[in-house]
């Protein structure tokens, strides 16, 4: 994972993972954010994929215990194109998920990932 300079978005360095790997990868804000069950969560962004692989942009949702209860709540795919693609996840918050990280996830490899504020996240 790096910054890349040269693919700008919205004037903004945007993250290239590289991944050739058999597992996938992920790419997630560092704070989770708390939520109630029936908030309204939104996330908008921008995302390139290159070569076989795809991509997902959705949250990882926790309950009280910090326990993952779902790791793509609210998850939209992207798969392979040449331009740049907006991707808009809309969810409501079920019961018994307190806390949400936002995250880009894929498998496969070559993808960019333009998040608004992605230069504090991290890839595991």
């Amino acid at each position: 994972m790096a910054l890349d300079l040269k693919e700008l978005q919205t004037g903004r360095p945007t993250i290239r993972v590289d991944h050739t790997g058999q597992n996938d990868w992920s790419l997630a804000r560092n704070e989770h954010l708390s939520v109630a069950a029936g908030d309204i969560f939104e996330i908008t962004t921008l995302l390139k994929v290159e070569g076989t692989g795809h991509a997902e942009v959705g949250t990882a949702a926790y309950d009280q215990a910090n326990k993952a209860v779902n790791w793509s709540l609210g998850g939209v795919i992207v798969t392979a194109g040449k331009e740049w693609q907006p991707v808009k996840t809309r969810l409501v918050v079920p019961q018994g998920v307190v806390m949400v990280q936002p995250r880009v996830t894929g498998f496969g490899h070559g993808a960019y990932c333009g998040l608004h504020g992605a230069e504090d996240g991290q890839c595991a």
